[in-house]
């Protein structure tokens, strides 16, 4: 599975579907046709590494964040385009699709999402990270135990006295209630909810023109998809 930079398929996933919403706004407003051509090709490969991840949740995250997207901008764009966005999305999915898992190893995807099983709505690689998460935040929910998660990574493998390491438990939110608690999970929240209410109040100003008002729901949409994803 595709790793990249970050050292984590699921970090990784994310990026590429964050770059696929800012290359599709792009492409509504760009007139160049050389430029344009370039872009799809660029969207090709985003979705092909997208794939290459083998990562299930960024994949349903673009899924779902595609048709937030399309319903954001259905005015704008008519039921027509959206129509021809969504035709084409899905040719360039399938090509992405094909070429990934006919000419390379990354080729786990869909076969990771067809065995998927659950058990009482936790995922099957989630089953053991969830519940000794959960459990170490009723130990103390409200202010969490501090920096006592061992991160992956550079972190790996480093112990502290008096610290008691468990590893990351794939769910950012599981994460935060463990080491900071209630009242630290609500202003992280409140940090992340400013650019997307800005960016939700800057897409209801009347006469702002469609390049702005496209820029701000384009941004409506990242950060959906950023709260979204990090549940797994």
């Amino acid at each position: 599975r595709l790793t990249g930079p970050f050292l984590a398929t699921g970090v990784t996933s994310e990026f590429f579907v964050i770059m696929t919403f800012l290359i599709i706004f792009r492409l509504l407003f760009e007139r160049v046709k050389w430029v344009r051509h370039g872009l799809m090709a660029l969207l090709v490969m985003d979705l092909g590494l997208l794939i290459a991840t083998g990562n299930r949740g960024g994949f349903l995250v673009l899924i779902g964040g595609s048709l937030v997207f399309l319903w954001l901008f259905r005015k704008e764009l008519g039921v027509q385009r959206v129509v021809q966005l969504l035709t084409a999305g899905i040719v360039m999915l399938s090509l992405a699709s094909a070429i990934v898992i006919n000419y390379t190893d990354f080729d786990r995807l869909y076969s990771r999402l067809s065995d998927t099983t659950f058990e009482e709505g936790i995922p099957d690689t989630r089953q053991n990270a969830w519940p000794k998460a959960w459990a170490r935040i009723k130990e103390s929910p409200v202010f969490g135990h501090g920096p006592r998660f061992q991160m992956e990574g550079a972190f790996r493998g480093k112990r502290y006295p008096g610290y008691e390491f468990q590893n990351y438990p794939h769910n950012l939110y599981l994460f935060l209630l463990a080491t900071i608690g209630v009242v630290g999970l609500i202003a992280f929240m409140a940090m992340i909810a400013t650019p997307l209410i800005r960016c939700w109040r800057t897409a209801a100003i009347p006469n702002l023109g469609i390049e702005y008002l496209a820029f701000a729901k384009t941004g409506v949409v990242i950060m959906i998809v950023f709260l979204v994803d990090q549940l797994k």
